[in-house]
């Protein structure tokens, strides 16, 4: 059963100030250094010796995350083990393409570091109702630790014997929500060499907490009520005098400073003839509609190109920053399952999709990276 090194709670400090969000922040933390500082830490690898507890009896760990998420609060229950690559107990797939330069960056990091710092996000299809038992079986002991970080969110961490594993079902197949450069470095020093136990963090599909939010975006380009007819043969449109701020899913919203337009799509999905291999999961996410379908074809109509100027999950403030030749576009959140069923497929979600919510604590659970012995071969 794989496993995890949980931190003692000795020198973790519980203010509202708590600073291990990101790794960035963490390094700032021991170095007191500026946050971009976290390179600093190559140079002093001793710091993890330092400040660093480690308990006796890795075990299994149940994170409970409190956060506010507009007026409501929400509980995010994952659970923290050592994803082992060769003992085959896992397989995962990615929904994100990663990059060379980005996997070499964490390589070179682990490497001198001696251990692995950072956690990767897991949407595991595992009934929720499984985790919810462990939930209270964990909340009948107290938590090794429990703080509030600096946005007031709770965090509690409870140690689990290595045995409730086997509640699960055999091998799932698990989808990196957030982490995959992570996970390819980890993969990189498994066959480097090392014996890589890559802390992950499962989340079940079905956690009533796990939420991604949706990124909004502002456009520039021509944009007209008699361009939008263009659209007719394969989308429903619709004009409205009124700004929009929100979408349902199966609408895009195009909105100016004076008017704004809804897209659908068709229950037919017309526009399947320009993504004709692509399934029906794909085919039905509002940004694969927006910059496959969408887009293009304004752009072919036009001879224009449309230029992203800005990102965010407040689609009011984009509203009220647009300038001459700029709309925004209004989406509305992805699902979950619709993440994980395009991995499934074998294909990478696009682009500013998957504003997974919250992020991962960093900085709480470690793996040390070691050296595997050579093979001795028997004569």
């Amino acid at each position: 059963m794989p496993s995890v090194e949980p931190l003692s709670g000795v020198w973790l400090p519980n203010q509202t100030d708590f600073p291990f969000i990101r790794l960035e922040d963490y390094y700032h933390a021991l170095t007191e250094d500026p946050p971009e500082a976290w390179k600093a830490i190559l140079e002093s690898p001793g710091l993890v010796e330092k400040n660093f507890q480690w308990l006796e009896k890795p075990s299994v760990v149940l994170h409970e995350h409190a956060f506010r998420l507009g007026r409501s609060h929400h509980f995010r229950v994952s659970l923290w083990l050592a994803y082992h690559f060769d003992a085959g107990v896992f397989r995962h797939q990615n929904h994100e393409q990663t990059f060379p330069e980005g996997v070499e960056t964490y390589v070179q990091l682990y490497r001198r570091m001696g251990h692995i710092p950072d956690g990767v996000f897991l949407l595991a299809d595992m009934e929720y109702a499984q985790v919810e038992h462990l939930y209270h079986q964990a909340r009948a002991r107290p938590p090794f630790l429990d703080f509030r970080d600096r946005f007031g969110e709770r965090h509690r961490f409870f140690l689990l014997p290595e045995e409730v594993w086997d509640r699960f079902a055999l091998e799932p197949i698990l989808v990196v929500a957030d982490g995959h450069h992570r996970m390819a470095a980890s993969e990189r020093l498994q066959n480097e060499g090392f014996d890589v136990c890559r802390p992950v963090a499962l989340v079940s599909l079905r956690d009533p907490g796990l939420v991604i939010l949706p990124t909004h975006r502002v456009l520039e380009g021509p944009l007209s009520e008699d361009l939008l007819t263009h659209l007719a043969p394969w989308f429903a449109v619709e004009s409205h005098t009124e700004p929009v701020f929100s979408a349902k899913k199966r609408e895009i919203w195009f909105v100016t400073r004076e008017k704004s337009w809804r897209i659908r799509e068709r229950p037919e999905l017309p526009h399947r003839e320009f993504l004709p291999h692509r399934p029906e999961v794909y085919l039905r996410l509002e940004t694969a509609m927006l910059h496959e379908v969408i887009l293009p074809l304004l752009e072919q109509k036009t001879g224009s190109t449309y230029r992203w100027v800005n990102l965010g999950r407040d689609p009011r403030t984009l509203w009220e920053s647009l300038t001459e030749g700029q709309f925004l576009v209004v989406l509305p959140p992805t699902l979950p399952r619709e993440v994980y069923e395009v991995a499934r497929a074998g294909l990478t979600m696009p682009p500013k999709s998957t504003d997974f919510y919250p992020k991962l604590v960093a900085g709480v659970i470690w793996s040390p990276l070691m050296r595997r012995a050579p093979e001795i071969q028997r004569i």
